[in-house]
């Protein structure tokens, strides 16, 4: 800013005396300020109260913007601290309401009592005989996982499971199919998450056995079982049975040691599930098998 630009922006300047110093300055000469004073002693008064004031509101205004608005700074007039609200600062803003829907608060952990959970002690577990397919009337398929949930309108995959347990299966499905009419007679679908790492010959893990027509073939059934449990609104029959395993002594028949076997059977949006797991906890079966029912991993067990 030069000196006109200064002496304009005070205002209420008159644009002779502006010129004057501005041809005076330039000239090189001295400005005789007293024999102008006696001649002109109010205008040359207001000039020197303008530059004054012009000082000083530039040194305000830089000390500003050494400053910044900073927290204890000094309003002007005031004595109070607090930050400065400088007219030679962008304005503060604040925040606006944004339009956007707020988001939606993310759902509640479901709460499972597990001591409402009755699980049924076994003496012993069967199984079923395979059924036999004359290959000349049917043929045996594999399906896709894609495949496997259209046509059962759902996964049963657990949403949750132990972190030691991985998958071992690739989610397909076994169909028996007529060769002549299409028709499916036969379907099981096995999920298998195992821990391959684990040090025995019994494996820790679970495997998952859907079916729209019936379970059978190889699946595990249990003896006594008689009481349910109810799993968001699902009855469950759980069971459990303790199974020894070799090596057998040679002479007392004595096992090497004994496992844990869980299971569940249950329908699910009109098919039969069966789960059976090895040397996994209560709490770990009870949670599985709730996961496959909800969809959900985020199952707390709670105890009434």
């Amino acid at each position: 800013m030069n000196g006109e630009n200064l002496l304009k922006s005070l205002g209420g300047i008159d644009e002779r005396f502006v010129a004057e110093a501005m041809v005076a300055g330039a000239e090189g000469k001295r400005i005789a300020f007293v024999a102008e004073t006696e001649r002109r002693p109010r205008h040359i008064g207001v000039a020197v109260a303008a530059c004054f004031a012009a000082a000083l509101i530039a040194s305000v205004f830089f000390a500003s913007l050494r400053r910044g608005a900073s927290e204890g700074d000094v309003l002007l007039g005031s004595g109070e601290p607090g930050p400065v609200e400088s007219p030679y600062l962008l304005p503060s803003r604040a925040p606006q309401a944004s339009d956007s829907p707020a988001a939606p608060d993310a759902p509640e952990a479901l709460l499972l009592d597990v001591d409402a959970i009755y699980i049924n002690e076994q003496e012993g577990l069967v199984s079923d005989v395979a059924p036999y397919y004359d290959p000349a009337l049917y043929r045996d398929e594999r399906w896709d996982a894609d495949a496997v949930e259209e046509y059962f309108g759902r996964s049963f995959a657990p949403a949750w499971r132990p972190g030691d347990l991985a998958p071992i299966s690739d989610g397909g499905l076994k169909a028996t199919v007529n060769r002549e009419s299409g028709e499916v007679v036969w379907d099981e679908l096995y999920l298998t998450y195992r821990d391959e790492d684990y040090p025995d010959f019994i494996k820790r893990g679970f495997t998952v056995i859907a079916s729209k027509l019936g379970l059978g073939r190889c699946c595990i059934y249990m003896t006594d079982s008689t009481k349910t449990s109810d799993v968001f609104g699902t009855e469950v029959v759980f069971g459990h049975c303790s199974l020894s395993y070799g090596p057998y002594d040679p002479e007392t028949h004595e096992p090497a040691g004994w496992y844990d076997v869980y299971l569940a059977d249950f329908e699910l949006d009109g098919a039969q599930v069966s789960v059976a797991a090895d040397r996994l906890t209560e709490e770990e079966f009870v949670k599985v098998v709730a996961s496959i029912i909800s969809g959900r991993d985020d199952i707390d067990l709670i105890r009434s």
